[in-house]
């Protein structure tokens, strides 16, 4: 009887670990897919700013950068405020906003709206005026929705001879 015992007290030990590994393992498997969902993300989300920073950098204004018809969303000036706050410029610095939009978008990075918003695209556009021109800014970064972790921001400048 003893023996019996024995074994169905091993058997429920056995069954507890298994399920007890069982929830470890599912919970690293849940983080490791939302890694490589935020990392998928992040590469693409990298694509399209770089897409937008050449468009910029060819010459695009700002409204064409930011269109409606793309899934643009207009940014609030205070929203563009912080988002140029990444680029550390000087206290000094007359940054003038010139437009900025945001671009909700899907697990799969396409534009998106309401509950299945996954990713936020958010870019600004400024301009600082200098004794010979202007010095321009772009600011793109993208934010995961879900867990509020900025994925990215990038910023870049370009010098603009002339009024």
């Amino acid at each position: 009887m003893k023996r019996r015992n024995l074994a169905l007290l091993e058997l429920a030990l056995v069954i507890l670990f298994t399920a007890l590994s069982a929830a470890v393992l599912v919970q690293v498997f849940a983080a490791a897919r939302q890694t490589s969902e935020d990392s998928r993300a992040r590469t693409l989300g990298q694509a399209m700013a770089q897409d937008l920073i050449e468009r910029w950098r060819a010459g695009e204004e700002a409204d064409a950068l930011f269109e409606e018809a793309g899934g643009w969303q207009a940014l609030p000036g205070e929203a563009c405020a912080g988002l140029l706050d990444a680029l550390n410029a000087p206290e000094d610095a007359e940054l003038a906003p010139i437009g900025g939009g945001a671009l909700l978008l899907d697990a799969a990075l396409l534009p998106a709206a309401g509950e299945n918003t996954a990713y936020r695209l958010e870019a600004a556009l400024a301009e600082e005026p200098q004794p010979a021109g202007r010095l321009c800014h772009l600011v793109v970064r993208l934010w995961a929705v879900h867990s509020g972790q900025e994925l990215f921001c990038f910023a870049a400048s370009q010098y603009q001879p002339g009024a």
